[in-house]
């Protein structure tokens, strides 16, 4: 381990001071953990699972096709984009 220093707000430092009387430990151990913790957060692994935790999230969807459900949701859009430039003039008004 390497000894560093670091500041931390009064109301950090009570935080931490309390989080360690409760578990026994000394707060540099509390410190450890929840710097452990952060770096954990940030990895490509993490993020990874937590989308892999949200997969599916949505039950209406369960057992959909994903590819089918959005060509379904596109279907149309080319029509509705013609349809819409050609009724509406440049400052966004329909033409009449």
């Amino acid at each position: 381990m390497e000894r560093t220093q670091i500041y931390l707000t009064a109301e950090q430092k009570t935080a931490l001071e309390e989080i360690a009387r409760l578990k026994s430990v000394p707060m540099a151990d509390v410190v450890r953990e929840a710097v452990s913790e952060y770096l954990a957060r940030k990895t490509a692994d993490h993020r990874l699972q937590v989308l892999d935790g949200t997969f599916g999230a949505v039950p209406e969807w369960k057992g959909v096709d994903s590819i089918e459900h959005v060509r379904r949701l596109r279907s149309g859009w080319e029509e509705r984009r013609d349809r819409l430039a050609g009724g509406v003039a440049h400052n966004g008004r329909d033409r009449e």
